[in-house]
């Protein structure tokens, strides 16, 4: 689970959720910062905050969670959005494209793609804004992306941004060669103008960012499908231990459950992995030691690993 989360969002502090209960309360907003100083102060006393690696651990499934369950499109509008916001800080592949460079000087479409992807950048952040959810989840998007706290690819913003002034250029640039054809037919004829621009049009950068979108999708899904598996374990260990809710597990009682679920098992694994297993059971504390849901992440690999190299070698 760390591991495809961590391929979103940089984890410096220990990740550490609650993984049974991680959607219980509200996601941490960022919405009230109204500049890039103010999120960076923001996120600073957010990581300097008690227990700021459980509350960001919980934040981060949150938030996946909600951008999983809304769809790829809402990364798409989450980088247009940034756009409108951050234009200078988004590389968008069109804009040194020859051929788009060439249709604009020639005036083979006399428009601003520059200025109509701002524009509608600008529609997308507006809508975003209007739903309290969507906006919170933004806003913390946003927030860990300025501060660095992100570690997903990000050209997937200015792919998409490239592909709303394609696809405005593609249209304005038709209407012109449809004008060209009716109104100047002889200029066209000894210019070739329209087969100009047609060859132009065709050959301009055309990207957006779905492949990108995907691997992220991709990312998120594949953290909760580790959370199912995790839970699926975990009481797995619950139940071979016997134990019941809060109460914690003695070594002997661990390996008297062991016994009574798995036969003549740990006894015939020899005092070599009986060994192994107590100094595992001696490295956690006490409340990874017991049997209720708050059962550690630590505890879970340390025994899953033993339990599963043990079932392996059988």
């Amino acid at each position: 689970m760390r591991d495809s989360i961590g391929s979103i969002f940089k984890f410096t502090l220990s990740f550490k959720p609650d993984v049974d209960n991680f959607d219980e309360g509200e996601l941490t907003d960022f919405r009230s910062c109204e500049s890039e100083e103010d999120i960076k102060t923001a996120v600073n006393d957010y990581f300097n905050s008690k227990d700021s690696n459980i509350t960001f651990s919980n934040d981060t499934l949150k938030w996946a969670k909600a951008v999983l369950d809304k769809g790829s499109n809402t990364l798409r509008d989450f980088g247009i959005a940034f756009y409108a916001e951050y234009s200078t800080k988004v590389s968008v592949p069109i804009y040194s494209d020859q051929n788009y460079i060439q249709l604009k000087r020639w005036k083979y479409a006399d428009c601003n793609p520059k200025a109509y992807a701002k524009s509608y950048a600008a529609k997308i952040l507006a809508g975003i804004k209007k739903d309290t959810e969507k906006y919170k989840l933004y806003s913390f998007f946003k927030a860990m992306h300025l501060s660095g706290n992100t570690s997903l690819d990000y050209s997937f913003m200015g792919k998409d941004v490239s592909e709303v002034a394609h696809d405005y250029l593609w249209r304005e640039s038709k209407k012109e060669e449809r004008h060209i054809r009716k109104k100047h037919k002889w200029s066209n004829f000894w210019n070739r103008t329209t087969k100009k621009m047609k060859r132009m049009r065709h050959n301009m950068t055309d990207v957006n960012g779905r492949y990108e979108r995907g691997i992220i999708q991709r990312d998120l899904a594949k953290t909760f499908t580790a959370r199912e598996g995790f839970l699926e374990k975990k009481e797995e260990i619950r139940i071979l231990t016997g134990g019941e809710e809060g109460k914690t597990v003695s070594f002997d009682d661990f390996l008297i459950s062991l016994k009574k679920t798995s036969g003549s098992f740990p006894d015939e694994a020899g005092d070599g992995f009986k060994t192994l297993l107590k100094n595992i059971y001696d490295s956690l504390n006490n409340e990874d030691k017991e049997t209720s849901s708050t059962l550690s992440i630590k505890t879970f690999e340390k025994l899953n690993k033993l339990l599963s190299n043990k079932n392996s070698s059988s």
